[in-house]
């Protein structure tokens, strides 16, 4: 029979307690390994769901402005609040001269907060309490500077108030401030509705089309006679579909249709490539598919479009 001295038991029994209580080295690494694994497995479903959750959000937030839109038009007698932009120094316009003042369309005129100071002596900084939706969109009254004054840029209104209604979550760059269509290159650090008060842009590409081909005199000339033209064309449904007209998207639908480039690639902010989150005339919201190259396709296909169908231009 063996035996054991008092420091060998003693050995013995701290080496039976250690196995009892603790972990050895590989266990340790075994353990590590395992959740390195689910980490790895578990990250990009969490990434999806964010990205699923911020596109819940915007479409929301599309679905929200439908509404308001729907309820501004039965106030306005069918109009849309695509609005001409004047400078607030030349508002209302000179009745003897339409034109002066005038600084043309913006896309974000129709609502959203305050620009950023970059735009202040700029065209199209247009004041929250100047565009035409935000009534409909929030429960707070803009405040702005009496006309003819217009915001300073250091004004604190730029930032204090805000339109979350018209905030994409997924909004991270702006297009606004360097508009190329051969060459589109966003500003980094700021985004859309940071710069110019809405991450949503109001579809007028229906203008273009008008406006190439007016001729008619008009009082004021060319550019208000192609755009009352459009206005009224909206008011009363004509040469649309309203399941495929677009009056309201993210800015990546315009850079997009409106690139030159016809393989032209551009990744959102969802990750996504060339595809933009849309709101329809006929209410509903959409997550599409946009093409290049500044074609009829572009801006007229099966999915979605920003024209009029079969336009007769006055002559």
């Amino acid at each position: 029979m063996s035996s054991f001295s008092l420091s060998q038991l003693l050995i013995a029994r701290g080496r039976s307690r250690r196995s009892e209580t603790g972990f050895t080295l590989i266990e340790l690494l075994v353990v590590i390994a395992i959740i390195a694994l689910l980490i790895s497995i578990l990250l990009p479903a969490l990434s999806r769901a964010r990205t699923l959750a911020k596109m819940v959000k915007s479409m929301s937030n599309e679905r929200q402005a439908n509404i308001g839109f729907g309820q501004y038009r039965i106030d306005s007698k069918g109009y849309t609040p695509a609005v001409m932009s004047w400078t607030r120094t030349w508002y209302p316009p000179n009745p003897l001269n339409p034109a002066q003042g005038l600084e043309g369309l913006a896309t974000w005129g129709f609502g959203g907060k305050n620009n950023a100071a970059y735009w202040a002596g700029r065209a199209f900084d247009i004041e929250a309490a100047d565009r035409p939706l935000n009534q409909y969109l929030v429960s707070n009254v803009f405040d702005a500077p009496a006309r003819p004054q217009q915001m300073a840029a250091n004004d604190p209104r730029r930032t204090a108030e805000v339109c979350e209604v018209l905030n994409d979550p997924s909004d991270l760059v702006t297009y606004q401030r360097t508009w190329n269509a051969a060459n589109p290159t966003p500003t980094v650090g700021i985004s859309s509705y940071e710069d110019v008060g809405t991450s949503y842009h109001y579809q007028v590409k229906w203008f273009d089309p008008i406006y190439a081909q007016w001729t008619r005199p008009t009082l004021g000339g060319a550019f208000f006679g192609a755009f009352n033209f459009g206005a009224q064309r909206l008011r009363v449904s004509d040469g649309y579909v309203s399941s495929k007209m677009v009056w309201l998207n993210d800015q990546y639908a315009d850079v997009v249709a409106n690139c030159t480039n016809p393989n032209f690639r551009l990744k959102n902010g969802y990750g996504d490539v060339n595809k933009s989150v849309m709101a329809f005339l006929d209410g509903h919201v959409d997550y599409l598919e946009v093409y290049p190259g500044a074609t009829p396709r572009s801006f007229k296909n099966e999915n979605y479009t920003f024209v009029f169908e079969n336009l007769r231009v006055p002559q």
